[in-house]
């Protein structure tokens, strides 16, 4: 994904949430190494921005999934009010044997 002036938003791709990938982003490490393989797990700084990569969480703004995924893993979590609900997805898109 890119913003209005077309600067690549890193959020279009991240890793699976874990406390570690978390704590690095809160602790600045993930700032401090923004090309880490270890510490900018948060938006996988190490892929490049302009190839294709596979990705454990992808933002679901940019989500094109076949129908047959969407039947086997149930498609949105409709209890998720707003934000998490395509980490979620990603998740269980995963845990059928999918990539994203």
């Amino acid at each position: 994904m890119v913003d209005g002036s077309g600067k690549f938003l890193p959020e279009s791709k991240r890793a699976s949430p874990s406390p570690l990938t978390s704590l690095y982003k809160l602790f600045g490490l993930s700032g401090l190494f923004p090309c880490s393989r270890i510490f900018s797990r948060y938006h996988l700084g190490h892929l490049n921005e302009h190839e294709t990569n596979e990705a454990d969480v992808l933002a679901g703004a940019f989500m094109m999934i076949k129908k047959e995924v969407l039947d086997k893993t149930g498609g949105f979590d409709e209890s998720f009010f707003m934000y998490g609900e395509d980490v979620d997805l990603s998740y269980r898109i995963q845990k059928a044997g999918y990539r994203n």
